[in-house]
């Protein structure tokens, strides 16, 4: 599915508006977080997950602590 949507200024902020569409697939109602992760295509909307949360923030920790080996890890 690929829907367009328009980015709107709201007050100080900038945000877009959901197709009802989008809104059910991603069983969310208004009020509801949602996780925006990074991909190589751009950006992933999902369902506001604590524990993936959670997840990745151990996982940023991680990266941070053990840099020089991840990035020794990568030039294998």
């Amino acid at each position: 599915m690929i829907t367009s949507i328009k980015v709107m200024r709201m007050g100080d902020t900038v945000g877009v508006i959901l197709p009802e569409k989008v809104v059910a697939k991603l069983r969310v109602v208004a009020g509801d977080k949602l996780n925006v992760t990074e991909t190589p295509a751009g950006v992933s909307l999902s369902r506001y997950d604590k524990r993936q949360e959670k997840v990745m923030e151990i996982a940023d920790r991680i990266m941070q602590k053990d840099r020089e080996v991840l990035k020794k890890l990568a030039e294998s």
